[in-house]
């Protein structure tokens, strides 16, 4: 089981987080950097451990490189934008548009690590160094396009996957490129490094870690050497044999598995109830899990459960920390609608007076247009690529998406308008950047947006019609489409 030598503290410009219990397969490290320090930096720090932990490290759930890539991907678009938003920090001085980060993730003995910018890492035994990711040599004259800032580019940035295994009686190290010059001098030794990691934490809390795969003792290495190859048959089979009893007898691992429920609806109670009153109930909700547990048991058990959320329920202070609803784009019809318009990957669909039209999303010019022989009274997306259209004389078309032609009516069809149903719900299901769920509804002449756990106002829109229709969430481009009398809006849903 690895051991965690050395830990970096949070300073003003750095910030480290790590999660690492020996009962679990999967523990991580996170540690970001920035050479300006303003107070949204903590939001950005805040908002990538709040993702990182959406999935599901503390449950065991398998996570895989591509997923990874795409969480990291997502983060670096939000990173970006938050840094357009402030380029220039309280003196005057340009900001370095990026933020250096290393997250590492520990399954047993096997290490996953994604690096950006000016943070360094590698492996360390008694008879070689490995170097992971960007070279450590003569890193400060690097370029900001070779440092692989995190939020620098607007294109969609390679997150690059390393996988290594750390083998018994090697060490894996992380530092900033700060200090790469004074460490490079150090030799092999791991005993080297330990000492030099403590004395420059004393020093000053620069950003570092040590973790160490600890070398097995030779003495079991040697009692099985003497043992013939019968006597080492038969010690597998009686293992076995017993394992498969205490499997069968006791349930696999029924403990951790109580203790990860425990966990979880923990989350959910500080989800639903007020946060302040959530560890007031722990004992209670302990005690349903455990009901033979004594009061020391409980106690112990609550201890630990508060340690080991205590980071994560300080920085995540809510179940957003900023929203937005932003009119993207508005585009005028021919006529007044009281349709709620359909959306899929690639086109909007919404009616007027007799007529269906589709947009394209991207560039928002009409694809096509359809007359029906009368009002148009409801639109129904249906599988095969198919449009349903509902019309007041009783009709139903179906047409194709693409290019709208018409393939079959049906006829004396009664169908009632659909209207959209207020307050809508946006939870965290749908859209992972949320904790718990927002409600949209419209107010006077205006379209508000409130968090449901308290009724706070968190975000506000101006209406241009007091008729309006809102189409579904649209999870792809994070949005509702938002017909306001005879015009068609985009509505952006941002969290920062």
């Amino acid at each position: 089981m690895l051991n965690i030598q050395s830990l970096s503290k949070n300073a003003q410009q750095q910030f480290t987080f790590s999660d690492f219990f020996s009962h679990r397969r999967n523990n991580f490290l996170l540690m970001t950097e920035s050479y300006d320090h303003l107070p949204f930096y903590d939001d950005i720090n805040r908002s990538i451990l709040q993702q990182i932990l959406s999935l599901g490290f503390d449950q065991g759930k398998s996570i895989a490189d591509h997923d990874l890539q795409e969480l990291f991907r997502q983060i670096n678009w939000q990173v970006n934008a938050t840094l357009k938003k402030s380029p220039v920090n309280m003196e005057g001085k340009s900001l370095e548009t990026g933020i250096s980060l290393l997250f590492v993730l520990f399954r047993e003995n096997r290490l996953t690590v994604v690096q950006f910018g000016r943070i360094l890492c590698g492996t360390i035994s008694a008879t070689e160094k490995v170097e992971i990711g960007h070279p450590w040599e003569n890193f400060s004259v690097k370029s900001r396009d070779a440092l692989n800032l995190l939020g620098y580019v607007d294109d969609n940035i390679p997150v690059k996957i390393h996988n290594i295994a750390l083998e018994p009686g090697q060490n894996f190290v992380a530092f900033s490129s700060r200090h790469a010059a004074r460490i490079g001098q150090t030799g092999l030794k791991p005993r080297l490094w330990k000492i030099l990691f403590k004395e420059l934490n004393d020093d000053s809390p620069f950003l570092h870690c040590l973790i160490e795969n600890p070398m097995k003792p030779d003495y079991r290495i040697s009692f099985f050497r003497r043992l013939k190859p019968f006597q080492i048959t038969a010690g597998i089979l009686t293992v076995i044999i017993l394992v498969t009893a205490a499997y069968w007898f006791w349930g696999r691992n029924e403990v951790e598995t109580q203790l990860i429920s425990l966990k979880e609806r923990y989350r959910e109670l500080e989800r639903n109830q007020d946060p302040q009153k959530a560890p007031e109930l722990l004992g209670n909700l302990i005690q349903s899990v455990f009901p033979t547990a004594d009061s020391a048991s409980i106690k112990e058990i609550e201890q630990n459960i508060r340690e080991t959320m205590e980071i994560t329920n300080r920085l995540v202070k809510g179940p957003i920390d900023q929203i937005g609803l932003i009119r993207e784009w508005s585009r005028p019809m021919e006529g007044k609608s009281g349709i709620v318009p359909k959306f899929d990957s690639k086109a909007i669909y919404y009616g007027y007076k007799n007529n269906v039209c589709a947009i394209d999303k991207s560039t928002r010019k009409e694809l096509w247009k359809y007359e029906a022989d009368s009002s148009v009274e409801q639109i129904l997306l249906t599988d095969a690529n198919r449009l349903l259209v509902a019309t007041m004389s009783g009709k139903l078309f179906s047409l194709k998406r693409v290019g709208g032609d018409m393939e079959w009516v049906a006829t004396n069809v009664t169908i009632q308008r659909e209207v959209t149903s207020f307050p809508i719900q946006l939870n965290y299901i749908k859209d992972r950047r949320l904790l718990s769920s927002v409600l949209l509804f419209p107010e006077g002449d205006d379209l508000l947006a409130l968090e449901s756990r308290d009724g706070k106002e968190i975000a506000k829109l101006e209406l241009t019609s007091d008729s309006i229709q809102i189409s579904e969430y649209d999870i792809l481009e994070k949005c509702w489409y938002i017909v306001e009398g005879s015009k068609l809006s985009k509505i952006r849903f941002d969290v920062f």
